[in-house]
């Protein structure tokens, strides 16, 4: 079995996905962001039950270029990487797809020698924070956005002056770093 596949369980696998693979189209994302994605040199790893896709998680390295918002957040430490865009299907979030895919995503994450995962919670999702306090995630930063049509407006405690954009600007830059010294990883 090739490195990047993984058995997670005898009805199913995990694998890397690469451009042109055929589950990229049962995707809910544009394939505009799935080709931008890999064009920015993110790496697409998912959880299939028998033949049918149950999941998957997007890992980006040294920097990760926000969908949602105009950021860019930058990770200098090669131990680091970003995760992003967690999805499992409906019908597979009361089993152990999720389980299965973030086991996968450790083993690749080892492989590489990263040894922290990073990726932004909103603060309008109580059960995304409760669940990864459940899992013992650290808040390190924070940052909020302000959208109005094209005009955004950034702050971060991490800036000493607000970012203010328009859609076609330069979006403002977010230096992330690991935990200290906390025991976990």
């Amino acid at each position: 079995m090739s490195p990047n596949v993984r058995a997670a369980s005898s009805s199913s696998t995990a694998r890397q996905l690469l451009p042109g693979d055929a589950a990229l189209a049962l995707f809910p994302r544009a394939a505009a962001v799935i080709d931008k994605r890999f064009a920015n040199g993110d790496i697409c790893l998912a959880v299939f039950s028998k033949e049918t896709l149950a999941g998957f998680l997007w890992l980006a390295f040294g920097a990760y270029e926000e969908d949602d918002v105009r950021c860019v957040y930058r990770l200098p430490d090669p131990q680091l990487a970003w995760d992003y865009d967690v999805h499992i299907e409906p019908a597979f979030r009361m089993g152990r797809s999720l389980a299965r895919l973030w086991d996968f995503a450790n083993v690749t994450l080892s492989s590489r020698g990263v040894g922290w995962s990073l990726s932004r919670i909103s603060a309008f999702n109580p059960e995304s924070l409760a669940a990864h306090a459940r899992l013992g995630a650290q808040r390190m930063q924070s940052a909020t956005f302000i959208c109005i049509g094209s005009l955004q407006m950034a702050l971060a405690a991490s800036w000493r002056f607000p970012s203010i954009s328009l859609e076609n600007g330069a979006p403002p830059d977010l230096q992330v770093a690991a935990p200290r010294a906390s025991g976990r990883q």
